[in-house]
């Protein structure tokens, strides 16, 4: 994150496991914040950036509307579900995957050892 973006979500970054992710998805337009914020902003058709919950679940949005998001849902980690803005969000979501595959690889790889 940088800029204004620290500001809103206060937060500089999120660290989370590559093995963790079980999802990663263009953030589909019917996605909206959840109405229950803990710490952030939120501007109707402007910004969402902070911590939210919903039914006993914590999300993380650091999204600008109208802008191209990936969505990242996470397994037992310190967020369910990432919303994050990015510059190309099908380069993003193969940079991603890759790095999944090649950390999958490795693991198999180990196994035979």
């Amino acid at each position: 994150m940088q800029g204004f973006a620290k500001t809103w979500c206060f937060r500089s970054c999120i660290d989370f496991k590559l093995s963790s992710m079980t999802k990663i998805y263009k953030r589909p337009t019917s996605l909206s914040a959840p109405w229950l914020r803990t710490f952030g902003i939120y501007i109707p058709w402007l910004v969402v950036g902070g911590e939210f919950r919903r039914r006993g679940k914590r999300k993380f949005w650091c999204s600008r509307y109208k802008r191209d998001s990936i969505v990242i849902e996470l397994e037992d980690e310190e967020f369910h579900r990432l919303v994050l803005n990015v510059a190309d969000v099908n380069q993003e979501i193969d940079m991603l995957l890759e790095k999944i595959s090649s950390l999958t690889f490795k693991f198999s790889y180990d196994l035979f050892l």
